[in-house]
């Protein structure tokens, strides 16, 4: 999973910071902290999943 996830952290990433350039280095590392702590809670949800779907 990790393999999907990391390409798809770093195109978010660079997608936030492109949509707003302005802003601050602490608003982007905000934005980028909160990203990297959501995608992996979702992987855990899809492994749950996973695992529940396989019982």
């Amino acid at each position: 999973m990790a393999l999907v996830d990391i390409p798809l952290t770093l195109i978010l990433n660079f997608a936030l910071i492109r949509s707003c350039p302005r802003q601050n280095i602490a608003a982007h590392f905000n934005r980028s902290f909160l990203l990297g702590l959501i995608l992996p809670g979702l992987q855990m949800i899809l492994l749950l999943a996973a695992s529940i779907g396989r019982w």
